[in-house]
């Protein structure tokens, strides 16, 4: 049996098809929310990402999304650090999702930190100094 036919029936817990997830996230949320009206108007993969990076902050679709976008979710995570909006909502997020993803625990400490530093010069200046 060659190797082809013999790995066929495993799963690759690394690939993601963008559509099928996608469309999947929209069946679970209601079509007239402004989160479906987002996801809608999407036409490209770079206008997708920050957009779910963004409601992957929203309590109500957090544990879906990370569910859904698991091999990208530490990259979905990751843009958060360079959005200076809702830092408290992407904290709360992150302190649900690292519980099950201990991989994440680096976007929460540099999150954190740049919660403590409101200026991003001096955030930055700390980063260096101390890492």
């Amino acid at each position: 049996m060659s190797w082809k036919m013999a790995s066929s029936g495993i799963h690759d817990p690394l690939t993601l098809n963008l559509r099928r997830q996608t469309r999947a996230l929209l069946s679970t949320i209601p079509t007239s929310s402004q989160y479906a009206i987002d996801i809608q108007n999407v036409s490209s993969t770079a206008q997708l990402l920050p957009i779910l990076s963004r409601l992957l902050a929203a309590p109500a679709l957090t544990l879906t999304i990370a569910a859904l976008y698991r091999p990208i979710l530490f990259d979905l995570c990751a843009r958060w650090l360079e959005d200076q909006q809702n830092t408290e909502g992407h904290l709360v997020a992150l302190c649900l999702l690292i519980e099950v993803h201990e991989e994440l625990f680096p976007c929460a400490f540099f999150l954190s930190l740049a919660i403590l530093f409101t200026d991003y010069i001096t955030f930055l200046e700390f980063c260096i100094v101390y890492y």
